[in-house]
């Protein structure tokens, strides 16, 4: 398309040259000149006149075209002249275009080798990551192998525990049932430990992940009401509510496990708070505001945790007796500063408490499990509270009267399994270590010797089936030493 532009310009130059040269050939021809052909007009007529005239007009048409055409060959010059200067310029720059145009071929050549030379180290590059992806995913299928085995080994250990751990809680549930402070020995502490480490401590899979089916809750859950009595036994509250809160958050979401025992852990949550009561008397004895806070809320969680034991089952013995406890020994709320209001609260919540463990004995066959013997312990202690303030302790020795006898006792359980007496069995031996009875002084208005006369009395006829001195031999130890009233002492 240039080269046809290019000729195209040259074809008008010489167009416009033409011309030219036409206008310079008729400059040549002078002034007045007729043309040629031309006749002569005859002298001295009209005719010449007019001929001259006509004549006189052509030549003055004629000067005025020689001008004009003297105007236009000047025009020309000037056009010419520019058009040289135009072809100048247009080489120049017809020059510095191709010479450009050459520098940047040149330059994309080199440009061109660049990439080329990246290309080549980058398709290198990439030829050893591949070799080294290789390498990885070999390794990574080593691992995973590896691992896959592992977990293979996991999961089967994880299954064997649950077909075991009910086993083992069987074996364990006779020895559980028997946990409390004066049985509690080295064997029954190992015992709990040990479940404790299998299920809590050391059961990560338990620990961090809910099991998978309901009969692995169920196991659980069971170990965890072991360990959680053990614990209690072992005035370990707050390990225990771990236990605890971990019991309903796997129960939660299971059908086998059972609203009784839902009930029992509700029961053991109040107990447990009820023992870290325990713990802050010396800081409410203090009216530490963060202390009395503190008592509020277990207060609070401990009747929250009774009443939902009560729900859950009505008949659990437990939750009643739980009950009766705390109205015993904590009955006055720590806002309450009035002298003679806390006497009466306390006083009412020894006689809200005999009155339950009263019905626990009455409805011992409805009201499961057994709880006799323990509840008229509880009785006695209740009572005790009350003469000391009161000074009357008839009501505590009429009581005692009428508990049954040793020797009554096992010949009742021998007869009938189902006895009232089934857990009366170390009544009076339990009763000759029970702190509340004669750790305290007494009220000042009875004399010391009578409560200790009466009690040796007492003993003399209930504790028949040995010589009741001599067991204070076993059971003696330096907290008991420390006690006000010391019935293995002559007077």
């Amino acid at each position: 398309m240039a080269v046809f532009s290019r000729l195209m310009h040259f074809v008008s130059l010489a167009v416009f040259f033409s011309f030219i040269i036409a206008v310079s050939v008729a400059q040549t021809s002078k002034p007045g000149d007729l043309p040629s052909g031309q006749p002569s007009p005859p002298p001295g007529s009209d005719y010449a006149n007019g001929y001259k005239a006509g004549l006189a007009e052509h030549q003055q048409l004629l000067d005025e075209t020689r001008r004009e055409l003297d105007h236009v060959r000047q025009e020309v010059e000037k056009v010419k002249s520019n058009s040289d200067w135009f072809l100048s310029i247009y080489a120049l720059l017809t020059a510095f275009l191709l010479g450009e145009g050459l520098f940047s071929l040149h330059k994309q050549k080199s440009q061109s080798e660049e990439v080329r030379k990246k290309a080549g180290d980058a398709a290198k590059e990439a030829t050893k990551a591949a070799r080294y992806a290789r390498k990885l995913a070999a390794r990574t299928k080593m691992t995973a192998d590896k691992t896959n085995i592992e977990m293979e080994k996991i999961n089967a250990a994880r299954k064997a525990l649950f077909s075991q751990l009910p086993v083992y809680l069987e074996q364990t549930i006779q020895a559980a049932s028997a946990l409390n402070p004066n049985t509690f020995d080295a064997f029954h502490k190992a015992m709990v430990h040990e479940v404790d480490h299998l299920t809590y401590l050391g059961s990560t899979s338990f620990h961090f992940h809910e099991p998978e089916t309901d009969q692995e809750r169920k196991s659980y859950c069971e170990a965890l009401m072991v360990t959680v009595r053990g614990h209690m036994v072992q005035m370990r509250p707050a390990e225990a509510l771990n236990r605890i809160d971990m019991f309903f958050k796997l129960s939660r979401n299971s059908e086998s496990v059972k609203d009784s025992d839902r009930s029992r852990m509700y029961g053991y949550r109040a107990h447990a708070y009820m023992a870290l009561l325990d713990e802050l008397k010396a800081d409410l004895a203090l009216k530490k505001p963060e202390s009395q806070e503190k008592a509020r809320r277990y207060r609070m969680e401990i009747t929250a945790a009774l009443e939902n034991a009560k729900n859950l089952n009505a008949n659990w013995a437990g939750a009643h007796f739980y009950e009766a406890y705390f109205y015993s020994l904590y009955p006055v709320s720590p806002d309450m500063t009035d002298a003679q209001q806390r006497r009466q609260f306390f006083l009412d919540g020894q006689s809200k408490a005999i009155h339950l463990y009263r019905r626990l004995i009455h409805d011992y066959a409805k009201l499961q499990p057994n709880m006799v013997g323990a509840s008229r312990i509880n009785i006695c202690c209740c009572l005790k509270r009350i003469a000391d303030d009161s000074g009357d302790y008839k009501p505590l020795f009429e009581e005692l009267a009428a508990f049954p006898s040793e020797g009554r006792i096992h010949a009742n359980n021998a007869h009938d399994s189902g006895s009232i007496d089934q857990t009366s069995e170390d009544l009076w031996a339990n009763l000759m270590q029970e702190s509340a009875l004669f750790e305290k002084e007494l009220n000042p208005n009875f004399p010391e010797k009578n409560y200790k006369t009466q009690w040796v009395n007492i003993l003399n006829v209930k504790a028949d089936l040995s010589p009741w001195q001599e067991r204070y031999t076993h059971y003696l130890n330096p907290t008991m030493r420390a006690w006000k009233i010391r019935l293995w002492e002559p007077d």
